[in-house]
């Protein structure tokens, strides 16, 4: 399961080494996410994206925005549509009935799976490849780890 805080589409013009230079530099800790609820994406037309919805989260927000200014400081531009945080659950296809994806978000609509860890993150390369899109991990750099003991 991944959570996608910035998607790039091609940068061929970067630099190979520079954008895991700039989010190594990224300095966040661990944290938690809750998914509520389910939806589609594009929300009007034929959707092609079903997804997980992730509950407002003040940590996950920050991390955004830090990946954000490490890509842009890479000469990248970054989306600049409203985030909507969320689990890609599946990609869908004219071949999917309609009637069972309307079934699907309404039986997922109240759902709810709270303290879901992130604790990495994870910078993948994708490429098409005979009608399919594959994902190879280029890098992962860990989250820092709270110190706990003072909790006890």
């Amino acid at each position: 399961m991944h959570l996608t805080l910035h998607f790039l589409g091609d940068v061929a013009a970067v630099p190979q080494a520079a954008l895991p230079a700039a989010l190594e530099r990224v300095v966040h800790d661990a944290f938690t996410v809750s998914i509520r609820g389910s939806g589609v994406f594009p929300p009007r037309g034929w959707p092609t994206v079903l997804w997980a919805g992730l509950h407002d989260s003040a940590p996950l927000a920050l991390l955004h925005a830090a990946i954000g200014a490490a890509v842009e400081s890479c000469g990248l531009e970054i989306e600049r549509r409203p985030y909507v945080p969320h689990v890609t659950l599946a990609r869908l296809t004219p071949a999917v009935p309609r009637a069972w994806m309307l079934r699907f978000l309404d039986d997922t609509a109240a759902l709810r799976i709270d303290a879901v860890p992130v604790e990495r993150i994870t910078l993948y390369q994708s490429c098409k490849r005979d009608g399919a899109t594959e994902h190879s991990v280029e890098a992962t750099f860990p989250l820092a780890q709270l110190d706990r003991r003072g909790d006890e």
